[in-house]
């Protein structure tokens, strides 16, 4: 099926989500000024929050979104209150896209030095039993959710080698320890995030 965009969350809830990562990053003391950080489906909800205060602790946001019009919305936004963003057409579930946006990434700033696999199909879903679940529905968000994040790691891991630095952030959910009844497809999907997370170091 045909994947839809959610709308662009409530302001209240958008400045909530950017206080809340602005105070993770200081309080954690990572110094992201002047990094270059790739977030995949940021043109919109908790993806558009990273960006935005990324964005404003000095990083330059790169917003890798399937919406292309969000994603210049987004960008025009961090560049109207005085910080640096760049907008780029991805879709995470083909190889091809994902490596494009890395490389047009790379060409324009030299680096990516975070990747944050924010991507995910979530709201188009309906609640049903997971026999239920249509074979194309269950593919599509796998694509997204898992292979996506795996596509955009491939891609940007190559620069990251080459410039001894880098860091990749897959968001996985809190519905995997608390559970959501009839959405079995994104539980299992963000599930597999935590066991992958830690793959790439191993090579």
């Amino acid at each position: 099926p045909p994947r839809s965009t959610p709308k662009p969350s409530s302001a209240a809830s958008d400045v909530y989500k950017r206080q809340a990562i602005r105070f993770f990053i200081k309080n954690n003391r990572f110094d992201v000024k002047e990094r270059v950080v790739l977030i995949t489906g940021a043109g919109q909800g908790i993806g558009r929050a990273y960006a935005k205060a990324f964005a404003e602790t000095g990083a330059i946001s790169v917003i890798a979104e399937l919406n292309g019009d969000n994603a210049k919305s987004v960008a025009n936004e961090i560049k109207d209150a005085g910080h640096r963003a760049y907008a780029i057409h991805t879709d995470v579930g083909y190889w091809a896209s994902v490596q494009s946006a890395a490389k047009e990434t790379i060409a324009k700033f030299s680096k990516v030095d975070v990747l944050i696999n924010n991507a995910a199909i979530f709201t188009p879903l309906e609640r049903r039993p997971f026999y239920e679940i249509p074979l194309e529905e269950w593919d599509e968000v796998m694509k997204v959710n898992v292979t996506g994040c795996f596509l955009a790691a491939r891609a940007v891991v190559p620069s990251m080698i080459e410039n001894r630095s880098g860091s990749i952030i897959n968001i996985s959910s809190s519905t995997v320890p608390m559970g959501l009844p009839l959405f079995k497809h994104y539980v299992t999907s963000k599930d597999c995030l935590l066991y992958t997370s830690p793959s790439p170091r191993d090579s």
